[in-house]
């Protein structure tokens, strides 16, 4: 999906990313805390705007669906 939306991925920049990522955790996701703290959760700001990005090229995402179907149930 990102690349149809004209994103270029790198491959050798993942090992990277992924290293960033993991350092910057502070124990949770957002979505985490927010969910335990009572507080909506974001998840149409990030698997929803997969969904539609998606749509747009159609392309199938069954897991992005499925992800943001439970997130919204969820509350």
């Amino acid at each position: 999906v990102a690349r149809a939306e004209g994103a270029t991925l790198d491959p050798a920049t993942l090992p990277a990313l992924a290293a960033m990522l993991a350092q910057a955790r502070s124990g949770g996701t957002s979505m985490y805390y927010d969910r335990r703290d009572g507080r909506p959760l974001e998840h149409d700001a990030l698997y929803g705007a997969v969904l539609r990005a998606a749509a747009r090229h159609g392309i199938d995402v069954p897991l992005h669906r499925t992800l943001s179907t439970l997130l919204a149930a969820c509350g």
